[in-house]
């Protein structure tokens, strides 16, 4: 999972120059539609799936309890992290996810691709369907 280039310039500044690289109080999953690429393109609009919003792993915890301790260079969620139901009038095909460090806007930190036994799994949502994503559904990795 590549970082962005929020994670990667501050990484390099923290590594390289000795400046502070302040963690998130408080991060967020995104849904994306495609490669979110280095700042986050291709998430979930609401013309799409009105009642969709970015979501909160750790549910109101700290962060530390929305994950499992690293392992390997990853890490999973530690938590259910659910979405409301897709309230859209068309389908709507998942394919990546985004960790963010803001609710709205904000610098995403980290993204990845949908998988399943580590093979690339999108996930299509029709109108009703709810997406439910229990613990180690998503793989938070840095190559």
């Amino acid at each position: 999972m590549p970082a962005s280039i929020a994670t990667a310039h501050g990484l390099l500044s923290l590594l390289l120059r000795g400046e502070a690289f302040a963690s998130p109080g408080r991060v967020y999953f995104s849904l994306h539609i495609g490669p979110p690429g280095g700042v986050g393109a291709n998430e979930v609009t609401a013309g799409a799936w009105p009642n969709y919003s970015r979501r909160d792993p750790a549910d109101g915890g700290t962060v530390a309890d929305a994950f499992e301790e690293p392992d390997g260079k990853a890490t999973v969620n530690a938590l259910t992290i659910t979405w409301p139901p897709m309230n859209g009038t068309e389908s709507v095909e998942i394919t990546h996810f985004a960790v963010w460090d803001a609710e709205t806007n904000g610098n995403m930190l980290l993204s990845g691709q949908l998988t399943l036994d580590g093979n690339p799994s999108p996930r299509t949502l029709f109108p009703t369907d709810e997406l439910i994503a229990r613990p180690g559904t998503f793989t938070v990795e840095i190559d």
